[in-house]
């Protein structure tokens, strides 16, 4: 009995390859669950008319127990002959007939409580003990079980048990089957324990086959031929999670070999460097996009082919699931930082810059609760509880934000330097006893180019609150000095010496005249000095020491002309 799974993973650029393999290996979808409607047309169950006791069917149909229950005899039926005809005739096609009576067996399952990622592996064993117990039991005629008058009345009960099994057939209170009398939910836990309890008892089949859970497990699809199978060693003829032992061992290999090729082609794709980011970005987005495409083929492979049964069928389904939903999760955080890459290009920012630096940690965050969203999504599809995880991640938040505290006051000191802008890349600034010239601005550090080229790292949390000065704002620039000269100087020297410093500094292009101040501020310890406070009209440092050193060749032409001399001590 093979399985087809849903194709639930496939969107986006990786739909177009993923069909066009699929429609290579001929596997229709064969999962729509038939349901009371599909009554009226034999045609969409691609089941022909025959008859189930003295009941005669057209379709599925489960209005009523005896409807389901005549239905699951004509499946077996109809299962057995498609499996003779496979066994004669081991075609892609027969085996698409076995695969999609199988399905509709499945339907016949109440199987809302399962995971909804496993749910046709359990399916698939519950059918296989289900038909195992049909084979060994005596059944009651299905003109014997109730109808859907009879089901109808007010004292009938919710559902009908079959005679002599813990096996029930009930009516769905609530969901997208409402009202269909399905095997009951339990029966997936009462079939194997039924037929453990009756397995000595020879099974009746058209087959030849001692239990149909085995058979169903040594089934394999058309590529692998008869031959092969029954060659096998008996010592790989064991069973492993309720599949045979070489099964296990070819789906580990066929996992393992998709891990190395994928790897090779992802080392092979990016060991050189890129020109852009974003075409590094668009080649590792080839990896989990050939994730995506790697799965289906896998999952026909192992399904059909191999045709993996039983519990290891469930790891394999639960395996695919987790990979298939983790590249997406991939793929999607690699697509945000590709679309910021690409407004980050076209606003033409320098590199380094905050605003890239905020865009990358916004785009990273929202790539990254998206992927958790969408591993969520594939968790709770294989069954895991989510929510109570969420629950559990709550109670620990406070622990894992103790632990992460720093990083984090640092990434909200890069928002605030952000929100501030007290400096940017490319400024040159002083804090605290050093000084520098910004090179960037991280998500935890801001690295500062130091005067004597030293790269030092600063956490934003640190610069945040420290005293920022930022040469690079200022409108002008402060020339502030004091000239010593000898006690010899007389005030008359003095005096003219002043007219002639202002007067040059008050023509000079580059300084503000209303801002000079040119004062004698009288005897110092070794002098008499001279304070010069003027700005000059620029805020580049390259030019300011230009400037300064102007004004001072002047002033020592001023001097001497004077005939005055610099005491020992000439400039402080």
């Amino acid at each position: 009995m093979a399985r087809l799974r849903p194709r639930h993973l496939r969107s986006g650029v990786s739909v177009l390859l993923v069909t066009a393999i699929l429609v290579l290996v001929s596997t229709p979808s064969l999962h729509a669950q038939v349901t009371s409607e599909d009554a009226d047309t034999s045609t969409r169950t691609g089941l022909t008319k025959r008859n189930a006791g003295d009941i005669e069917f057209q379709s599925i149909r489960t209005d009523s127990p005896r409807e389901t229950f005549g239905t699951a005899l004509y499946l077996r039926d109809e299962l057995e002959h498609a499996m003779l005809r496979y066994r004669n005739d081991r075609t892609r096609r027969n085996m698409q007939q076995i695969a999609s009576i199988a399905t509709q067996f499945s339907a016949l399952l109440d199987l809302s409580s399962v995971p909804e990622g496993v749910r046709e592996g359990i399916g698939e064993q519950t059918s296989a003990f289900l038909l195992d117990i049909f084979g060994r039991i005596d059944l009651p005629s299905p003109a014997d079980v109730p109808d859907l008058e009879s089901m109808a009345e007010e004292s009938a009960p919710t559902s009908w048990r079959i005679p002599g099994t813990p096996i029930r057939i009930a009516r769905i209170a609530e969901g997208p089957r409402e009202g269909e009398f399905l095997f009951s939910g339990e029966t997936i836990r009462a079939a194997p324990r039924m037929f453990e309890a009756i397995q000595r008892v020879p099974l009746r089949s058209s087959l030849g086959i001692g239990t149909w859970s085995v058979a169903v497990r040594e089934w394999t699809g058309p590529i692998i031929p008869a031959g092969v199978s029954s060659a096998i060693p008996n010592i790989l003829r064991g069973f492993w999670w309720d599949t045979p032992i070489w099964k296990v061992l070819a789906t580990i290999a066929m996992f393992i070999l998709s891990a190395l090729v994928i790897a090779f082609m992802h080392h092979a794709l990016n060991r050189r460097e890129s020109k852009s980011r974003i075409g590094f970005l668009l080649r590792r987005a080839l990896t989990p996009l050939s994730i995506l495409v790697a799965v289906p083929f896998i999952e026909h492979i192992v399904d059909l082919e191999i045709n993996v049964t039983g519990a290891f069928g469930v790891y394999a389904d639960t395996a695919r699931t987790v990979i298939a939903y983790s590249a997406w999760g991939w793929l999607l955080w690699l697509i945000l930082m590709i679309i910021v890459e690409r407004i980050i290009l076209f606003r033409k920012r320098p590199e380094g810059d905050f605003d890239e630096q905020l865009l990358r940690i916004f785009a990273g965050a929202l790539g990254v609760v998206g992927g958790v969203i969408i591993v969520g999504a594939g968790a709770q599809k294989v069954g895991l509880p989510l929510y109570s995880v969420v629950a559990g991640l709550g109670i620990g938040g406070l622990a894992v934000a103790l632990a992460v505290r720093p990083t984090l006051e640092n990434m909200i000191g890069g928002v605030m330097l952000y929100l501030d802008r007290p400096v940017q890349v490319g400024e040159f600034c002083s804090f605290g006893d050093k000084t520098g010239t910004i090179e960037s601005i991280g998500v935890r550090t801001t690295k500062i180019r130091g005067a004597d080229r030293t790269l030092i790292s600063v956490p934003n949390a640190v610069l945040a609150d420290m005293q920022l000065i930022n040469w690079a704002r200022c409108d002008w620039m402060l020339i502030n000095q004091t000239i010593g000269l000898r006690f010899e100087t007389t005030p008359d020297q003095i005096r003219i010496l002043l007219v002639k410093v202002r007067e040059m500094i008050h023509t000079h292009p580059k300084i503000d005249r209303d801002t000079v101040r040119v004062r004698y501020t009288g005897p110092a310890a070794a002098s008499r000095d001279v304070d010069i406070r003027i700005y000059a009209l620029t805020h580049d440092w390259n030019e300011y020491y230009a400037i300064r050193e102007d004004i001072f060749l002047r002033i020592d032409d001023l001097v001497e002309a004077a005939g005055i001399l610099y005491a020992v001590r000439r400039w402080r």
